[in-house]
């Protein structure tokens, strides 16, 4: 079954962060994933101190999920952008 998964990113370091993003998507390319959505997240919460980004993807299967899971977040550091994810199983 896929998997959904929902990335909530706080981006503290921009300059830094798209470094960082630019390894994640090359290693997004190998996994077979479908980009579903990015952008401003819309909060209800109020303002951030820092931008923020809403990723929505799709991967083909759990394992697959949880082997990028597993490698791609390793080099994220706290003072470069604290990351939330949520994942879904599909039930199709």
């Amino acid at each position: 079954m896929a998997a959904y998964v929902l990335f909530d990113i706080e981006i503290v370091a921009a300059d830094s962060y798209e470094e960082f993003a630019d390894r994640v998507r090359d290693a997004i390319d190998g996994t077979g994933a479908r980009l579903l959505a990015s952008g401003d997240p819309q909060a209800l919460d109020g303002d951030a101190a820092h931008a923020r980004r809403a990723v929505l993807m799709q991967f083909d299967s759990v394992s697959a999920w949880t082997e990028f899971a597993a490698t791609a977040g390793r080099d994220v550091h706290p003072a470069l952008a604290s990351i939330h994810v949520v994942s879904i199983v599909g039930t199709g």
